[in-house]
């Protein structure tokens, strides 16, 4: 029979618990107690002698009926393992106790009162007389409140009442910050979890697997019951070693490099159908346990992404990992190069380490030599980002910092992301250099000129790799617009070719200028004047309703004679809405007009003249245009045309367009004439203008200028 008296807690000398309850994180896992139980309960049953019954497990939900819902109760994880006998029993009171071997911390039972107030626990074991004993005991937090070095309540102990070898642990009492976690557990859910975690620990005992029972019940009747069994266990596809390298810290460089010493890996990796593993990943496994708060990222596939309807796991174990477990099973000790790197630089010396970012590069390398199918799928990415790089510009060494498995908007956001660290610290460079400049004294300094000149050459070289950035990005999107200009001139866009009525007027209004936007700001006009972004105006706007700087520049409301004009013929004049109307500045007006490229834009010459007219004789006073520069745009320009409309028209000698120098534009109701220049343009010759202004900048940049056309 046990030493213990019956009804008592079990005092353990030399340990303060509410130390060791804080020294000892929480783990991050909900699910954390219940491995932990799980795992003990697998560990009895394979401590038990050959030629015993076979194993069995069941992990039993007990839930109570509310109106609304199911409120959790409490979980037991009952085996028929070995049981606490005399051995096992002293190392569960012995805190770190590690003879089961170095890796096994013996504190993963902190963990179950980390997450429940109480663990209620009923083993049956074979004591030294060769009976069938049964003690009972509570593990609580709660106890250290009685005494800080007591965690145990020890019932009793007493002859079993059916001669049955094993353990029942009862999980009660949830903290409150885990209910959410508990309240809709499913027996499905807990399976797949039980499964993810103890993977490699399956896989390995597949043929020698307990009974393993989930149960689901409700006011203690059993509603769902399901069995994990070596069927729903996935097959190992390929395992293969891995020597991995340490890291050391080199006091000449100041630099961390790679050591000659290396420990060997074993990495299985499993191709499993996308039904039934929810992402690919790489993880780490220590005692055929996942680790779960280590990412090892998958450079070449994204999260969810399959090939032929298969998805990647790959784990990768080593006696090295379970040497750097924490006493929180699962939670592993291995730095970044980062971390490496600060240690050594706070002068806490750490002579050598395996790498978390060695470990990621060399179980990638390994895994794309694994699978065709992968390297594959990697080759057609590159050219995704090949095309990234060329339409956005991006910078060839910080394209190589980012994981071929990104989303178009990841692989952006990291390459801006590390352009906009790189800008900063060269702008904090200038500033440095620039207050150095300040600090400069010429009466005290014999070095004066030397130092100025010093500074002074960094400077120039820091700024324009600066502006660099800025005029690359500003560049690209240029080049962006004028591609899908040329798309849509080339009547590649989807919506082109679907069968509706023809837009190709409006999709070319849009792209330059947003129709009834009025900020010039926003807009795309720079494909006509890299000035006009800076103009007042606006896109598609009644006559009426035009305004500059918030005030209405037609006349209203207008004089008898105005308002006759304004509506004979059964027009309503100032309801026209011109495509563009910019105001560069006092007495001055630019006026756009698209056309569909199918259309001849000869017949259509007066056009632009009768909204000069309106502007010229219809506005107030404060707002009186009277120089007019018009566009008129189309495609089917036949120049014959064009001159026999109106012979004042010329042919320019570079750029495919026809201008008319000068027209009188008519002055009515007291207002004197004015006069307007005119050019009648190509879609195409807009283009090729815009283009060869973006290749001034694009020939700085060392990159191709031309937008592609596949016509």
């Amino acid at each position: 029979m046990s030493s213990y008296p019956n009804n008592s807690l079990i005092i353990t000398a030399g340990v303060y618990y509410p130390r060791v309850l804080r020294d000892l994180k929480k783990a991050k896992e909900s699910l954390k107690p219940v491995f932990e139980a799980f795992i003990n309960a697998l560990e009895a049953i394979r401590d038990r002698p050959e030629g015993s019954t076979p194993g069995e497990i069941k992990v039993k939900l007990f839930f109570t009926a509310t109106l609304a819902d199911h409120e959790f109760d409490y979980i037991s994880i009952e085996d028929n393992g070995i049981g606490f006998n005399e051995e096992n029993f002293e190392r569960f009171l012995t805190f770190k106790d590690d003879r089961k071997g170095f890796a096994n911390k013996g504190s993963g039972r902190i963990q179950l009162i980390h997450f429940f107030d109480n663990c209620e626990y009923s083993s049956s074991y074979l004591d030294s007389s060769g009976s069938v004993k049964t003690r009972t005991f509570s593990f609580s937090r709660k106890h250290a409140d009685l005494d800080p070095h007591a965690l145990v309540f020890y019932k009793k102990t007493v002859e079993s009442d059916n001669g049955q070898l094993g353990t029942t642990v009862i999980l009660k009492g949830i903290t409150e910050e885990e209910v959410a976690a508990y309240k809709f557990l499913k027996i499905d859910e807990l399976k797949q979890n039980l499964i993810r975690h103890f993977l490699l620990d399956f896989c390995t005992h597949r043929n020698t697997l307990p009974t393993i029972t989930l149960q689901y019940f409700v006011d203690d009747n059993l509603e769902n019951e399901d069995t994990i069994q070596a069927s729903d266990i996935p097959v190992f596809d390929i395992e293969e070693s891995v020597p991995i390298f340490y890291s050391r810290f080199d006091p000449v460089t100041n630099t961390v490099v790679p050591s000659d010493k290396s420990e060997g890996f074993t990495l299985r990796s499993f191709k499993i159908d996308k039904g039934k593993l929810e992402q690919n990943q790489i993880k780490l496994t220590s005692k055929n346990e996942i680790v779960e708060d280590v990412e090892i990222g998958l450079h070449w596939l994204s999260s969810k992404e399959d090939i032929a309807g298969n998805r990647y796991l790959f784990l990768l174990s080593g006696s090295y990992v379970e040497q750097k477990e924490h006493d929180v099973r699962g939670e592993i000790d291995i730095p970044t190069l980062k971390e490496f790197s600060r240690a050594q630089e706070n002068g806490l010396i750490r002579t050598e380490e395996i790498l978390l970012d060695d470990i990621r590069e060399t179980v990638n390398k390994k895994i794309l030599g694994l699978y065709p199918e992968i390297q594959t799928k990697v080759e057609e990415q590159k050219l995704d980002i090949d095309e990234l790089k060329k339409m956005f510009l991006l910078d060839e060494q910080n394209i190589e910092r980012i994981g071929l498995n990104d989303t178009d908007e990841t692989i952006l956001t990291k390459v801006y992301k590390k352009e906009s660290e790189d800008i900063a610290k060269r702008d904090a460079a200038i500033k440095k250099r620039i207050d150095e400049l300040d600090q400069l004294n010429p009466s005290n300094n014999p070095d004066y000129d030397r130092h100025l000149e010093e500074a002074v050459t960094d400077l120039v070289k820091s700024i324009p790799e600066s502006n660099r950035t800025a005029l690359t990005r500003y560049v690209a999107r240029r080049r962006l617009i004028l591609e899908l200009f040329q798309r849509i001139l080339d009547r590649q866009l989807a919506m082109q070719s679907v069968g509706h009525r023809n837009e190709d007027e409006k999709l070319l209004h849009n792209l330059i200028f947003q129709q009834t936007s009025d900020r010039p700001d926003q807009s795309d006009l720079w494909l006509f004047n890299e000035e006009f972004v800076y103009y007042i105006g606006s896109s598609n706007t009644e006559l009426q309703s035009l305004k500059i700087n918030g005030e209405k520049i037609m006349e209203s409301p207008l004089s008898d004679e105005k308002e006759e004009y304004r509506k004979s013929l059964g027009e309503d004049r100032l309801k026209k809405c011109p495509d563009i109307l910019l105001f560069p500045n006092e007495g001055k007006c630019i006026i756009i007009e698209f056309k569909n490229p199918n259309q001849n834009p000869s017949d259509h010459l007066h056009q632009i003249n009768k909204y000069a007219s309106l502007l010229l004789n219809l506005t107030k006073d404060k707002f009186a245009v009277d120089t007019f520069f018009g566009y008129l745009i189309g495609q089917n320009i036949e120049p014959r045309d064009v001159r026999s409309a109106d012979s004042d028209f010329k042919l320019s000698e570079h750029f495919d367009y026809l201008f008319r120098p000068a027209k009188t534009v008519a002055g009515y109701f007291g207002r004197v004439d004015g006069s307007i220049y005119t050019e009648v343009l190509k879609y195409s010759t807009l283009l090729e203008r815009a283009s060869a202004r973006n290749r001034i900048f694009l020939e700085k940049l060392g990159v191709r200028a031309e937008p592609k056309s596949q016509a």
